[in-house]
């Protein structure tokens, strides 16, 4: 996966592709996909093309390039007269208020046997976007998969995990870190530096140090948990 990708969402990936090859998804000529909350650019598309799955492809959002308009956040959405093979929800739960409500609307858009993938933070850091500047601070799979069976989905596979070093940048420093800064050592670039005034640069140089040498191995179910997933089926 492109190192350009936060390393939470980078590792995502390699689930997601995981969980598509235990799925009879891979067996089907063609799939419908609706993605909640994103656009044509998703890194998910990206595992689809290779593993060489067909797809026709529906995005529903709230703002940018849409087929539908849909509001998460809202119970008076028109929903498409069609349902979806694999609804993927990345990245958007976490700036939504009304989970009930958005996770009720994933199970709508499902075909009956249809799958739901999601991916959130389960470690978050507050952040605006041009809708509005709410944000949770992150969901554990198992809250997420209580919600879904709660709903009336069934969980098929979900997962907490993350490093050490993500967790502290996240909550001591306010950053992301990047999947090849996870291989190499942080570097101090504008781009970084940038996001603090000079006294948090001081203040926060033996963070930076500490970054260095924390663990930076891929931590399963840990206590310093980054990105919780969930693949669910109708």
């Amino acid at each position: 996966m492109s190192n350009l990708m936060f390393a939470g969402r980078s590792r995502a990936m390699h689930y997601f592709k995981k969980y598509l090859e235990e799925s009879d998804l891979t067996l089907k000529d063609s799939i419908k996909i609706g993605i909640v909350g994103g656009s044509r650019n998703e890194h998910e598309l990206k595992v689809l093309d290779e593993l060489r799955i067909k797809y026709e492809l529906y995005i529903l959002n709230i703002t940018g390039e849409t087929d539908y308009f849909l509001d998460l956040n809202s119970k008076t959405n028109i929903l498409p007269s069609f349902k979806f093979d694999l609804v993927l929800c990345s990245q958007v739960l976490e700036h939504i208020w009304n989970i009930e409500n958005a996770i009720k609307i994933l199970k709508d858009l499902s075909k009956t046997d249809g799958y739901i993938y999601l991916n959130v933070p389960f470690s978050n850091m507050v952040h605006r976007d041009e809708i509005s500047d709410f944000c949770t601070p992150g969901y554990s799979s198992s809250f997420l998969r209580k919600n879904f069976e709660h709903a009336g989905l069934s969980t098929i596979n979900s997962v907490d995990f993350g490093t050490r070093r993500l967790y502290n940048s996240i909550h001591l420093l306010q950053i992301w870190l990047y999947a090849h800064e996870l291989q190499f050592p942080l570097t101090f670039g504008k781009q970084r530096m940038s996001k603090f005034r000079i006294v948090r640069k001081v203040f926060n140089l033996s963070l930076y140090t500490k970054l260095l040498v924390w663990d930076n191995n891929w931590i399963e179910n840990g206590q310093f948990s980054t990105e919780s997933l969930i693949f669910a089926k109708k």
